[in-house]
């Protein structure tokens, strides 16, 4: 899902299906000259009305500017992983 300007992608977000209820948010990107104008959020609006009936999950980083945007999301915290990243 993703928003196109001239065929270009400005946002995107990519999510898995990981089974009939349960969604995980594994990106959301928006191009740095269109950001700060809440399309983010239009964006993640536009996936849970497209994902009504299901529950979304996500992690991310501990940046307080991240978990305040998905906060504002109605996104609860669940718990704080060590080892989020780790190399192959």
């Amino acid at each position: 899902m993703g928003y196109l300007e001239r065929e270009t992608f400005i946002t995107i977000a990519v999510i898995a299906m990981r089974n009939t209820y349960f969604n995980e948010i594994k990106n959301i990107a928006v191009d740095i000259n269109y950001q700060c104008q809440g399309l983010d959020r239009r964006l993640m609006e536009q996936n849970f009305t497209d994902y009504r009936g299901t529950t979304m999950y996500g992690g991310t980083s501990d940046s307080p500017v991240t978990q305040s945007f998905y906060r504002s999301l109605g996104f609860k915290y669940v718990e704080t992983k060590k080892v989020f990243y780790y190399q192959l």
